[in-house]
């Protein structure tokens, strides 16, 4: 990243340091045929005034601005090349990854915020966010029109959100995106690190015991079918069991893998597309057949 800094400014400006980050105020202080010759020379610019800034009593401010970090694209931008999936210890994903809030709060990272790029003017999602942004998301702000994600008794403070935001820093889970500081206040903005977040592995295990091997579920069905042959039963169970080839298969990473160029840039929830691709993956055929048959066995309803 380029790190080549405009000459120091000397502005007479009319700002509201707490609502306008340093591009902001940039953006909204200066012309823009100004602006635009200032990033092209980054010659030195000593006075500006205006009409507006007539109107108002300020004192002059020094203001060393980065040609590349001023508009703070990289908060959209980092998106685009970001890692599809990345997988975590099965342990570690489910103690630490996945317990609410710090679920939620990948979630609301994924989620991100509708903007205008600064650079291309297109509407882009802004992924990387303030604490405030992901605190008025998890517990709402009627002020601004945000609905919570959490129930009132599950509020989460300032305080907590923080170390909430480390645990998952330190697992690797989430990074600082870019920093603003406006005076002499620092807001961070945090980001995923993949767009996927996974545990290791397939979910075999998980999706056996919570599928086809329920207790009596043998019982069940030959209650049901008191003809039902053994064998028959074992055949089908068989079949349907191709159904626990879930998770991140190699067949999904060979996917991702060839179409990483047409995924590039796109406004897509990458989770939604994983869950259909591993339902695509997960029932072939020969699972359907089976699935089928228990079904039969279940005497359920048809659709109509």
């Amino acid at each position: 990243m380029r790190t080549e800094n405009i000459s120091l400014i000397v502005l007479n400006i009319n700002v509201d340091f707490n609502i306008l980050n340093s591009y902001d105020f940039l953006k909204y202080s200066i012309p823009p045929n100004y602006l635009n010759s200032l990033v092209a020379d980054s010659s030195l610019i000593t006075h500006w005034s205006s009409t507006e800034s007539r109107n108002h009593h300020m004192s002059n401010e020094i203001i060393q601005a980065d040609t590349e970090e001023t508009d703070h694209s990289i908060q959209i931008d980092f998106w685009t090349d970001l890692p599809i999936v990345k997988e975590f210890e099965t342990d570690l994903y489910w103690k630490v990854v996945a317990p609410s809030p710090r679920g939620i709060i990948i979630d609301i990272l994924v989620e991100g915020i509708w903007t205008i790029h600064p650079k291309t003017r297109d509407k882009r999602k802004r992924r990387a966010l303030s604490a405030t942004e992901i605190l008025d998301r998890l517990n709402g702000n009627e002020k601004k029109g945000i609905k919570g994600r959490l129930a009132s008794e599950d509020i989460v403070k300032r305080t907590n959100l923080y170390f909430h935001l480390e645990k998952l820093e330190e697992n690797e889970v989430i990074e600082v995106i870019d920093t603003t500081t406006t005076g002499k206040r620092t807001t961070t903005y945090y980001g995923r690190t993949a767009k996927i977040v996974i545990p290791k592995g397939d979910l075999k295990h998980y999706h056996q015991n919570a599928v086809m091997n329920l207790d009596d579920f043998d019982e069940l069905l030959t209650r049901i079918n008191p003809d039902l042959k053994v064998t028959e039963l074992k055949e089908t169970k068989e079949l349907a069991s191709r159904i626990y080839n879930y998770g991140y298969s190699k067949q999904m990473d060979q996917w991702f893998s060839e179409n990483q160029e047409n995924l590039r840039g796109l406004e897509m929830d990458f989770r939604k597309l994983y869950d259909f691709l591993s339902i695509l993956l997960r029932y072939d055929e020969d699972a359907i057949k089976g699935l089928r048959r228990i079904a039969k066995y279940l005497k359920l309803p048809k659709l109509d």
